[in-house]
């Protein structure tokens, strides 16, 4: 009551002051207004009673204007700092106040780097010292100390006020989202051992359309229709070029095909690219002056844009061509060597005993044929037992024969 009593004495000086300063400034002259006179001080009247009301509606609308930006203010998700150049909290929101476990009233004034770990704590003060030389914002990751001893990462973004006296500053957490970069390293380099410890080399290119292409693509290295996205350290190896070398001329593999192959490869590429087919090449490369053998085989797959991708294994066949070599050269040795000897070795036939159950001379020779007196086709027709003269031959067993005066067989051996 006594509050009531008191605002009533006061409403009735601040009337009588403001009848006081109208008396004052009235015109000393007591004319009498006419009527139009008065019908326009109304008039007057009445437009500046809606200017007030309209200036009081624009100020309502501000009010809550500022209600809803403070409601954001406070409620954000991201915590938000005024710093002191020192690094004291002027003012923060509530997520702020719940990164840092606190109460706000008894963090205001508090050193923000208080609640930082020791390792990252050297960071912080350096993005601080920074930001108050700026104007620019400038930003960092450090780790928060907590209750459960688990620090808490987060992502620091600071500037300097328009009036540089203070250094404006957010916060995010950003824990879930470094656990979850971490697995995927773990996993890309797991990844990338597995493909770089194959023996075979793994690669992959990405195709431009077709209409992209420009005039012979597949047979110059300088304008490729491809990009290369993927390529092991075994398929580096394998071409004897360094990653660094290739990244920078993707298209240098047609340079190192041999020049008798490069049509067929260069067929090859532009046949399965124009269907769209499994891609598979077996040929020569020249690798500094040496010849290797590879073998490439790729698998396509259309991607959105109109590119293909393509994914494929190169392997070194060197060594096996190297062997196929060697066999020919054997094989061709060894029959110079049997056509020529003053023996003639009988095989009995075994795949002619595996196909047909019969035993039939599987190795013929000129020497041979002389001796039996027969041609190529008597001597190996399937019968039910094959002789060679008066002797009969054993299923599975080698002979030699020389010719004397009559068909003997002076050796055996098995």
């Amino acid at each position: 009551m006594k509050d009531i009593s008191e605002n009533n004495s006061v409403n009735k000086d601040l009337r009588q002051l403001a009848e006081d300063k109208l008396k004052a400034d009235r015109p000393t002259s007591d004319a009498i207004l006419n009527d139009s006179e008065l019908m326009k001080l109304v008039h007057e009247l009445d437009v500046h009673r809606i200017e007030l009301d309209m200036q009081n509606e624009e100020l309502r609308v501000a009010q809550m204007d500022a209600q809803r930006v403070n409601d954001l203010y406070e409620f954000a998700p991201t915590g938000y700092f005024t710093l002191s150049p020192e690094g004291a909290i002027l003012r923060l929101n509530l997520s702020a106040a719940a990164f840092l476990e606190k109460e706000r009233p008894v963090l205001i004034e508090s050193r923000l780097g208080f609640f930082i770990t020791d390792e990252t704590k050297p960071i912080f003060n350096h993005f601080l010292s920074q930001a108050c030389q700026q104007t620019e914002a400038l930003s960092c990751e450090i780790a928060l100390q907590n209750s459960s001893n688990q620090p808490v990462l987060v992502y620091l973004t600071g500037k300097m006020d328009k009036d540089k006296k203070q250094c404006l500053v957010t916060m995010v957490d950003i824990t879930e989202h470094k656990k979850k970069e971490e697995t995927l390293k773990q996993e890309r380099q797991l990844y990338l051992d597995m493909v770089n410890n194959q023996p075979a080399g793994i690669y992959r290119i990405r195709v431009y359309p077709r209409k992209d292409w420009r005039k012979n693509a597949w047979n110059s290295s300088e304008n490729p229709p491809y990009k290369m996205e993927l390529a092991s350290d075994r398929f580096c190896e394998i071409l004897g070029i360094t990653r660094e070398d290739f990244e920078g001329n993707t298209g240098m593999i047609i340079d190192l095909v041999h020049p008798q192959d490069r049509i067929e490869f260069v067929k090859k590429n532009e046949d399965a690219n124009a269907s769209v087919i499994p891609f598979n090449w077996e040929g020569r490369l020249v690798i500094k002056g040496k010849i290797r053998w590879i073998h490439l085989e790729s698998i396509p797959r259309h991607v959105a844009n109109g590119d293909v991708v393509w994914t494929g294994i190169l392997y070194d066949i060197s060594d096996q061509k190297q062997k196929e070599i060697d066999l020919k050269e054997s094989e061709t040795k060894y029959r110079e060597l049997v056509d020529n000897s003053p023996d003639a070795p009988v095989d009995e036939g075994s795949e002619c005993r595996r196909t047909s159950g019969e035993g039939c001379i599987g190795v013929y020779t000129p020497r041979l044929a002389r001796i039996c007196d027969q041609a190529h086709d008597e001597c190996t027709r399937p019968r039910e037992r094959a002789t060679l003269g008066r002797r009969e031959i054993s299923p599975g067993r080698w002979f030699g024969y020389r010719r004397r005066s009559k068909i003997n067989a002076d050796r055996v051996s098995t």
